[in-house]
């Protein structure tokens, strides 16, 4: 470790470093590698780091340890990690032959191991104790006191496999969120009904609508017929022959989800219940809102061309007198000009519901 600077700031870097290379190797948790740095000591798994989530997978790495000591210490500790792993592979490299290591009794006796791997092992070794890096010589490996038992007695060493060893039904993926879950379901289920339709017509699903098409109703949350109309690839054709039955299954999917706070879900669910025959009143009781948020929901889906029937909640005689207010007004889009035209007898949600009445009409 080449530096002008004190001995006592020298050994805090090595220290720093050294805790860097036992977190970047670590094949134990390693929310409990930072949180152990920290000082808060915890040895429960966190459950969601790569080592929690694809632990690795050991072995009896005993012969592989020999080879790795045996090279290190037939070089007399004067070589870096680079170099040990030549001599093992049996490279003949300018600096291999040029100190003479071909000859010496472990040339070449990893050489059926890849380079990548014997540079994990050799890392494994290290954070085992069986070696270490001189930083003040050249980044040297030496041999430890824990390293004569192994090479000498033949101490058992257990090493973990390199991560591309490990089969593909455990390899590490990342863990999808609950939208991301979501949307492949409703895909799924699109798809499925993408290629009923097809058998049914006896066209090609892809004439139906495209992947991405999916992708984009899934992605958006479309629920509703004007969103469905403004779909990348929507014809009039398709949009009269197939909407429906995209979006009651889209509907569905989403009703069932557990998450709530999808996007048209919480209108979905008040048009639901109201056209079970709900009052407004045993829908705001139901789902624990108020009212005027049920209103406002009917009269949104309303915009949105659902058949609402509004009678169930004003009279056609309280339609006629709020529409004719907000018409003498000018149509206008701030409901206070109406509320205080109409002295407060109708309260915004209701004002709402039959201006939507009078748009749809």
């Amino acid at each position: 470790f080449q530096s002008d600077a004190s001995e006592v700031f020298k050994k805090v870097q090595l220290s720093k470093i050294d805790r860097m290379w036992e977190y970047a190797q670590a094949t134990s948790c390693r929310t409990n590698v930072i949180l152990n740095y920290f000082g808060e000591n915890r040895s429960e798994p966190c459950g969601h780091c790569d080592n929690c989530l694809n632990p690795p997978v050991g072995f009896d790495g005993t012969i592989l340890a020999q080879k790795a000591l045996s090279a290190v210490k037939r070089t007399n500790e004067s070589v870096p990690v680079g170099l040990v792993v030549d001599i093992l592979r049996g490279s003949y490299r300018r600096e291999v032959t040029a100190a003479g290591y071909e000859q010496i009794k472990t040339f070449g006796a990893g050489r059926h191991t890849s380079k990548s791997h014997w540079l994990e092992y050799i890392t494994q070794l290290i954070n085992l104790g069986l070696l270490e890096i001189d930083y003040t010589d050249h980044s040297r490996l030496k041999l430890t006191a824990l390293s004569k038992p192994v090479l000498f007695n033949g101490e058992k060493v257990t090493l973990t496999q390199p991560r591309e060893w490990v089969d593909s039904s455990t390899k590490f993926v990342k863990k999808k969120s609950k939208r991301e879950t979501f949307e492949d379901r409703l895909i799924e289920e699109l798809t499925k009904l993408r290629k009923q339709i097809a058998q049914e017509d006896g066209i090609a699903p892809f004439n139906v609508f495209a992947d991405s098409t999916l992708k984009e109703m899934a992605r958006n949350k479309v629920c509703f017929r004007p969103e469905f109309f403004k779909l990348s690839g929507m014809s009039a054709y398709k949009f009269e022959r197939y909407a429906d039955r995209f979006l009651e299954k889209i509907r569905e999917v989403m009703l069932q989800s557990d998450m709530k706070n999808l996007k048209g879900r919480t209108h979905l669910e008040t048009l639901k219940l109201f056209n079970e025959g709900k009052s407004v009143s045993e829908i705001a009781r139901h789902r624990d809102i108020g009212k005027s948020t049920i209103i406002g929901h009917l009269a949104i889906l309303m915009d949105k061309e659902e058949e609402i029937d509004v009678q169930r909640i004003l009279s056609m005689e309280d339609l006629e007198k709020i529409t004719e207010a907000w018409s003498d007004l000018g149509q206008p889009t701030d409901f206070n000009q109406v509320f205080s035209r109409l002295d407060g007898l109708y309260d915004y949600a209701q004002i709402k519901i039959a201006v939507a009445w009078s748009k749809q009409r």
